[in-house]
């Protein structure tokens, strides 16, 4: 596949550039969502929000800004605000640095 990129850019394969670093922080179920809080709730829906909570303890501990990865719906969501990750197939993907 020939997408022909300017010559100065590194073109690197996915796995090299990109890191799954979700690991240890807290998701939130569906059912726990509410329709107002102080904290957004990113999930992998359609809309960008997904609902919200007020729960502190719940909120991403990453470097923002993120990208937020559906495994299931293929949707990526770029935040830079502070949230809470919804389950069910989330992923924080974030630049390695080379």
């Amino acid at each position: 596949m020939n997408l022909n990129f300017p010559s100065h850019w590194q073109v690197l394969p996915f796995e090299t550039a990109i890191a799954d670093v979700t690991a240890g922080n807290p998701k939130l179920q569906r059912s726990e969502y509410s329709e107002v809080g102080q904290i957004p709730i990113i999930d992998q829906g359609q809309e960008f929000i997904g609902g919200y909570t007020d729960d502190r303890n719940f909120q991403a501990k990453i470097n923002l800004p993120t990208i937020i990865f559906g495994d299931h719906t293929r949707i990526f969501k770029f935040v830079d605000v502070p949230f809470c990750l919804g389950a069910d197939g989330t992923k924080f993907l974030n630049p390695k640095l080379i």
